[in-house]
């Protein structure tokens, strides 16, 4: 698996992975039951030696500010984002009353 071969190679190196951090996502091109269930998940080795942390798919995930969904249409990010300027308006609205 190309996590454990991650973590080791970090290990080796006095590195470590924030697994609290660790998200899982699915991508596909297929339509054909793509969203029924949860879908496959993976197990990860933890810090702590003998430690194992089972991640289950996300149907969206924020990686560096960006909400990305399964589908990659971004209208998570968009709604988000949506929300997010109407709050600095009422911020700003605040503000100036003051």
């Amino acid at each position: 698996m190309a996590h454990s071969r991650v973590h080791k190679w970090l290990k080796d190196r006095g590195l470590k992975m924030d697994q609290v951090k660790c998200e899982l996502i699915h991508f596909t091109k297929s339509n054909r039951g793509r969203h029924e269930g949860p879908g496959p998940s993976i197990t990860i080795p933890m810090n702590i030696e003998g430690e194992m942390r089972t991640l289950t798919p996300s149907k969206i995930i924020k990686y560096l500010g960006m909400w990305i969904d399964s589908r990659l249409t971004l209208t998570e990010h968009v709604r988000t984002s949506a929300n997010l300027e109407g709050s600095i308006e009422v911020i700003e609205i605040i503000s100036i009353l003051k």
